[in-house]
């Protein structure tokens, strides 16, 4: 079985989301990854995740969210396969 704390595995969507009161828009980020990380590490991310919104869409970080998904090596997939089965399958080759 293959490592769930896999750096490069995860994917980062941002949409524009919600207007916040008084009209301002209120951005979303979601980081969909494998479970692994430390809590160090994802206040890391939410820290420089929410710096680079708020430069870029010229948001405060009071308005800009940043939420968190994590999925089990049996709920993630790719290449029709199960990430538990990538080593796996790899090595029957």
């Amino acid at each position: 079985m293959q490592s769930n704390s896999c750096c490069t595995t995860g994917r980062v969507r941002a949409r524009s989301g919600r207007r916040a009161e008084g009209g301002d828009v209120m951005p979303i980020v979601r980081i969909e990854m494998l479970p692994g990380r430390t809590l160090a590490q994802k206040r890391e991310l939410v820290r420089v995740i929410t710096d680079a919104v708020c430069n870029i869409a010229h948001t405060r970080p009071e308005q800009t969210h940043v939420l968190f998904s994590e999925y089990s090596v049996e709920d993630w997939a790719w290449d029709g396969r199960l990430y538990v089965d990538q080593d796996d399958e790899d090595d029957e080759e």
